[in-house]
């Protein structure tokens, strides 16, 4: 069965400004993931924790119309999850680091 979407596309921002971007590629199997690309950061790169993520799927047509949203805390919060599901590993281009 092929993935619902080609990617998904991710943006992190640090409390210290730093903003990145990265995807993340579906695997062939279900719940899988092919490969997660590294992160690339702007101009500055990052010192503090991260304050917010969005992550939106691209399919073959483009977007989709839902990006998804997290804080700073909700991100601590992920990584605290011992056994985390396919979409918060897929989301994990950075890691569960502080900065």
């Amino acid at each position: 069965m092929n993935p619902r979407g080609e990617r998904i596309a991710c943006m992190v921002e640090t409390v210290d400004g730093a903003r990145g971007v990265y995807s993340v590629f579906a695997g062939s199997e279900p719940q899988s993931i092919d490969r997660v690309d590294p992160v690339e950061w702007g101009p500055t790169k990052p010192i503090g924790p991260v304050k917010q993520a969005m992550f939106s799927v691209i399919a073959e047509m483009g977007m989709t119309e839902q990006i998804i949203r997290i804080t700073g805390s909700e991100w601590t919060a992920r990584c605290a999850i011992v056994r985390r599901p396919a979409f918060l590993q897929a989301i994990d281009g950075i890691g569960c680091r502080s900065g």
